[in-house]
């Protein structure tokens, strides 16, 4: 007599259930036990196996000041320089349960590039919808953040274009390939604002200058709606930030 085990994965998933962490999907695993005996028996066991596409992107819900909407506090792009902006990240992951991740903003500086401080993917948003699987596919369109698939910490929706009150401006200083942006004749046209100058409101901590935004709600590749490059700010200031679409809102992901 002779045994024969044949193990089977479907990937299929089966159930939802949600976390605070995210999404963690249900998937079979199907095991095949084959008797050859002279009967030819065959059993077949189901294991239910979980497995879980952890939050590591989020749209952060509030500005620096705990504010979601315009006319409300806020500290324009001065965000305390760049560690500022991953503490903040780092405060709201932890506040729905996703605080042992090391979580970054997406922003680039004179020193550093977005796109090389957020590890290398994939990324998943709350509810387990993979987002982009590497630095490639977030960077060359074949990203997954839209309208539809980019939610805040906690599951929420923050306005888009088509909302009233819409604040779909991301902080981000970059490129569409997530390296340091230099302020370009844009939008305003304001002659005090150089080209040249690094786009990045001096690396988050304010004063003079502008800062490249970004679009949650992007089109993939129609003008002015790219998800991390579409426009310059008007200004670093939160005045000047809101005469756009922004509060000074920003994407986070975790770097590992």
């Amino acid at each position: 007599m002779s045994l024969f085990i044949f193990i089977l994965f479907k990937n299929n998933s089966a159930k939802t259930r949600k976390t605070s962490g995210g999404i963690k999907k249900m998937k079979k695993i199907w095991i095949i036990v084959s008797l050859a005996t002279i009967f030819g028996t065959c059993y077949e066991i189901v294991i239910a196996q979980e497995t879980d596409n952890k939050m590591s992107f989020f749209v952060t819900s509030v500005n620096l000041a705990g504010a979601a909407k315009k006319g409300e506090d806020g500290v324009g792009a001065n965000l305390g320089g760049i560690e500022g902006a991953d503490a903040h990240c780092q405060s709201l992951a932890e506040a729905v349960g996703a605080g042992e991740q090391t979580w970054r903003a997406y922003m680039s500086t004179t020193t550093e590039n977005a796109r090389d401080r957020i590890g290398k993917g994939p990324w998943y948003n709350v509810y387990g919808q993979l987002m982009a699987t590497n630095l490639e596919d977030l960077h060359e369109g074949n990203e997954n953040i839209t309208r539809e698939n980019s939610f805040t910490e906690s599951g929420g929706k923050i306005p888009g274009i088509a909302d009233p009150g819409t604040i779909h401006d991301m902080l981000t200083g970059s490129g569409a390939d997530g390296r340091m942006a230099v302020e370009q004749e844009g939008v305003g046209g304001i002659p005090e604002h150089k080209t040249g100058e690094p786009a990045t409101c001096n690396d988050w901590t304010g004063g003079k200058g502008r800062a490249r935004v970004g679009h949650f709600d992007s089109q993939h590749g129609e003008s002015g709606t790219i998800w991390n490059s579409a426009h310059y700010s008007l200004g670093c200031s939160q005045e000047d930030i809101e005469k756009n679409a922004s509060i000074g809102l920003f994407y986070c992901f975790a770097a590992d």
